[in-house]
């Protein structure tokens, strides 16, 4: 159960991509993974900017909805 969703999320999958915008060389951990960093926004809290692009597969069912073929 996952409360920032208000519900079960039953799987995710994490995946990387993009080019390379910036122009900047992309760092590697020790496991081979890259190395991402996040902006850092100005406000009166600081918090992270980190640009993510989701595919979400929506279940929001209905009182007296009917299920099934």
């Amino acid at each position: 159960y996952e409360d920032r969703f208000d519900g079960v999320l039953l799987s995710h999958e994490v995946e990387f991509e993009g080019d390379n915008e910036d122009g900047q060389d992309r760092k590697v951990d020790g496991d081979g993974k890259r190395v991402i960093k996040a902006k850092i926004l100005d406000g009166l809290v600081p918090y992270f900017g980190v640009p993510v692009t989701a595919n979400m597969l929506l279940f929001s069912p209905q009182p007296e909805m009917i299920l099934g073929r």
